[in-house]
């Protein structure tokens, strides 16, 4: 699944006892997912290493699922579900999850930084010229989005070093955002490769 959202349903001032897990929403992409549940959600939560940052997956239990505005015992491809789950709502209050997958526990797609990009870009948007080294573009990886340095290029073959972790295959489309006349605006598509 897919997050388009992530936040926290308890009230200011709630008892201890009355405080329930973080939810996640978004739309399933493949499978089912059922209450009790072990899922993990990625990238995660981001580590400074000497190597750069990596990323920890979190592992919860899904506690509800809401499908159609009515509460369900299993949920699968088609339309936008609730994830309630037994995380810290601090943890997925204010959006702090939106742009994550969530997966079966071991299910999850590899955790990028980088990423080779097959790159297509529009021909007839105005201003736009060929990507450069260097230049910083905004990546839209399915829900997540990203500010990307461009590292190198062959081609339409383009290294881009991710400012935040994806979780993405090989294969997946991505949007690409570029500075145009002092806004971003969509310039083109590419596919990871």
């Amino acid at each position: 699944m897919r997050v388009l959202r992530s936040f926290d349903v308890n009230r200011p001032g709630a008892s201890a006892d009355d405080i329930v897990g973080g939810v996640l929403g978004g739309a399933i992409i493949r499978g089912t997912i059922r209450i009790g549940d072990l899922i993990d959600i990625g990238p995660g939560i981001p580590q400074q290493t000497k190597t750069g940052t990596q990323w920890n997956p979190i592992t919860a239990n899904v506690k509800s699922l809401h499908s159609r505005q009515e509460q369900t015992a299993e949920a699968g491809r088609g339309g936008l579900v609730a994830v309630g789950t037994d995380l810290d709502p601090s943890l997925t209050r204010s959006n702090n999850l939106a742009g994550s997958v969530l997966s079966h526990a071991g299910g999850l797609p590899t955790i990028l930084n980088a990423a080779v990009v097959e790159t297509h870009l529009f021909e007839d948007a105005v201003g736009v010229e060929k990507l450069a080294p260097g230049e910083l573009v905004v990546l839209n990886v399915g829900t997540a989005v990203t500010p990307a340095k461009i590292v190198s290029m062959r081609g339409e073959h383009v290294n881009f070093a991710f400012e935040r972790g994806v979780c993405a295959e090989v294969g997946d489309r991505i949007a690409i955002s570029r500075r145009i006349a002092g806004n971003w605006r969509l310039a083109g598509f590419g596919l990871i490769a």
